[in-house]
């Protein structure tokens, strides 16, 4: 399910802005993950980590065309460095994902209840 999850969002992040997403997204994917038995401090992290992948992946990226337009550089040009950055981002994503304990070992250390 979390898998489906990432790839579901880091292609919607692509295309629409996080919060457009997050509002489409949660309310359909959240209870499914509930009842998967899914921490809901980790489902958060992981949907919040793909849309921040999505929204600076090329050619679509939001943040990557806003980033160029503020700073005058190519597309093409900011792209590359970002290729090299990205399976860093992806093992960090797939880390959180099938290491829950990532996620929730400082909240429960602190008897944080959410």
């Amino acid at each position: 399910f979390l898998p489906a999850v990432i790839v579901i969002t880091i292609i919607m992040g692509t295309m629409l802005e996080s919060f457009v997403t997050i509002v489409i997204l949660a309310p359909l994917l959240y209870p499914v993950a509930l009842q998967l038995g899914i921490d809901p401090l980790q489902y958060g992290i992981i949907m919040t980590e793909a849309f921040g992948i999505g929204i600076i992946l090329p050619p679509i990226g939001i943040a990557l065309y806003v980033a160029c337009a503020i700073s005058g550089a190519q597309i093409e040009r900011a792209s590359k460095p970002l290729l090299w950055y990205l399976p860093v981002l992806l093992a960090g994503l797939l880390l959180v994902t099938f290491v829950p304990a990532i996620t929730t070992v400082l909240p429960n250390w602190l008897n944080f209840k959410y």
